[in-house]
């Protein structure tokens, strides 16, 4: 059966080779902040906005993000951004 594109046969852990880093480095680190959307004032509540609510969830998006940011730039981490 064909795999699906992108995908790779099962291959044992004692057979795979080795992983060389850039500049000889021992670990790779990856960070994935999840940005998420909520609505002021969605269609299901009453017309008064919950602003403890909207203002607890939307913390990471208004302030966590942005000191994340702050300590990588900090470290000068080299930085990619994926969106799909």
């Amino acid at each position: 059966m064909a795999l699906a594109p992108g995908r790779f046969d099962y291959a044992p852990i004692i057979d795979r080779p080795v992983i060389r880093w850039p500049n000889n480095a021992r670990l790779a680190f990856w960070v994935a902040p999840n940005m998420e959307f909520f609505e002021y004032l969605p269609e299901s509540r009453p017309t008064q906005p919950d602003i403890p609510f909207y203002a607890r969830m939307d913390y990471g998006n208004r302030v966590g993000f942005w000191r994340m940011l702050d300590v990588f730039v900090a470290l000068k981490t080299v930085l990619v951004v994926k969106s799909w």
